[in-house]
């Protein structure tokens, strides 16, 4: 097995496993996070599109759906 593949199997695996209990809805930021991000964009135009670049488990792309419904969400696994 090469390095990239372990790298990819290592993420597949915490977000499918490790990452439970640390969500990041679950640490204590959250709320202040999700107010911050409805401050800054409530006032996004009408059909402005959102890119979520590092999302991890996308404990928040729901929370940025409700200012857009062009939502994309990646992460490097």
């Amino acid at each position: 097995m090469n390095a990239t593949q372990t790298q990819q199997d290592y993420y597949e695996k915490y977000w499918l496993e490790g990452a439970k209990g640390y969500s990041g809805e679950n640490q204590g930021y959250a709320p202040n996070l999700i107010r911050w991000m409805g401050r800054q964009l409530a006032s996004l135009p009408p059909g402005a599109r959102i890119l979520e670049a590092g999302c991890g488990d996308a404990s928040f792309t729901k929370h940025l759906t409700k200012f857009s419904k062009d939502v994309t969400a990646i992460n490097i696994s």
